[in-house]
């Protein structure tokens, strides 16, 4: 996993204002990597898409991907969507008392395995015991991770969004609704996803040798679920790799992918 660049920006609610924080010689890219372990490694997650690629988060986003890295402009207008997110749910609640505790949030550009990602997480701050003054001080809590995350994941050449993963643990409408503007996938969207990605990681594994065979393979995957047809796995290993002539033949097996998936 290579972090290509962060942005952090406290988000004070109540005075309805965002405060860019500078990152250098932090430990921030450890702290992003134990947050991104909730989707990684855990699969804590669900599945949505985007209700519009020209919504405000959406196309902030876009822009940051095309240059491969994070704009300025854009992750300040994120944040300030953020903001104002938690701010009209404060302002709509109160009288709840509803309670939304104060935090930063982080967005991260990264890559790993050809594939490019933009991550979004609010993380929130926690008292602890400080074990040098023993007084309570308030800070982020380095394993327990974050209760809102948002990972957008890009196919690499296409720069398309290929999936959106979503933790909300507190399951809030404000973050996936009012801030991200996403819509959750239905079951079978969501199984469907799930089943490519598993297929899509074991033509990876096997490909690692030659990109070109794993870009070949990928696209005929691609090609296959896109096409309106009752799934069989037999007619879906049949049409990805029936006929496929590998362009590093001792290196791609197609009988070995064939037995891996």
């Amino acid at each position: 996993m290579n972090i290509l660049s962060t942005a952090m920006h406290k988000i004070d609610s109540i005075n309805n204002a965002i405060e860019t924080v500078k990152l250098e010689n932090t430990d921030i890219s450890d702290y992003v990597g134990e947050l991104l372990k909730e989707i990684f490694v855990n699969k804590n997650y669900k599945h949505y898409k985007a209700r519009s690629n020209t919504s405000e988060v959406t196309s902030s986003i876009f822009k940051c991907v095309k240059e491969v890295t994070l704009l300025q402009e854009c992750t300040e207008a994120i944040a300030k969507k953020y903001l104002k997110s938690e701010f009209d749910t404060r302002t709509r609640y109160s009288h709840l008392k509803y309670q939304i505790r104060e935090g930063h949030l982080i967005q991260v550009m990264l890559y790993d395995r050809d594939k490019l990602y933009y991550f979004i997480s609010k993380v929130e701050l926690d008292p602890f015991l400080s074990g040098e003054s023993y007084k309570k001080l308030l800070g982020y809590p380095y394993k327990r991770g974050a209760l809102k995350t948002c990972l957008y994941e890009f196919e690499d050449k296409t720069q398309d969004i290929d999936n959106i993963y979503v933790v909300d643990k507190s399951d809030t409408e404000y973050w996936k609704d009012l801030f991200l503007d996403l819509i959750p996938c239905s079951t079978n969207e969501a199984a469907t996803k799930d089943l490519f990605n598993l297929i899509d990681k074991k033509i990876a594994t096997n490909t690692k040798n030659s990109l070109n065979d794993y870009y070949n393979l990928r696209n005929q995957l691609v090609s296959y679920f896109n096409q309106p047809r009752e799934f069989t796995y037999d007619n879906m290993i049949d049409a990805i790799f029936n006929n496929y002539i590998p362009s590093i033949p001792e290196k791609v097996i197609c009988v070995n992918l064939e037995v891996a998936i």
